[in-house]
């Protein structure tokens, strides 16, 4: 019975692993969840492919935001927080403004300005794709 359980779990792990596919990056290390991104720099560097070149600028006022990227043309801004409470807060302004999207992550935010770009930020970054009015 022990021999049967065991080669359960092992099948159910083969399974498991099957599923998920390769997380390595385009370099083939390992790509980091959204929940391990802890620096701007490293935010950029996943949402690398995305179809913009994100650069730093001085975050928002008004909202505790540590670090902000933007493509030049506004269609993606990220954001990283330091806290749970200013995500929520710039993720909700994002999500009252019509035609756009925030994807959202560990301390970290998108804002796009369609519904291909934050599939891409998802893609690129992981994360939760949050549609706005």
């Amino acid at each position: 019975m022990t021999s049967n359980r065991a080669r359960f779990a092992a099948l159910a792990l083969a399974a498991l692993v099957a599923a998920c596919g390769s997380d390595a990056g385009t370099n083939g290390t390992p790509r980091p969840t959204g929940a391990q991104y802890r620096t701007l720099p490293e935010l950029i560097e996943a949402l690398r492919d995305i179809g913009c070149d994100l650069a730093e600028v001085d975050p928002v006022e008004g909202f505790e935001i540590n670090r902000q990227a933007e493509c030049s043309d506004g269609s993606v801004v990220v954001y990283t927080f330091g806290s749970s409470v200013s995500q929520r807060e710039v993720v909700a302004q994002i999500r009252e403004l019509e035609g756009r999207y925030a994807v959202e992550g560990d301390l970290w935010a998108a804002e796009t300005s369609s519904r291909r770009l934050a599939g891409r930020v998802k893609a690129g970054a992981g994360g939760t794709i949050l549609s706005g009015q």
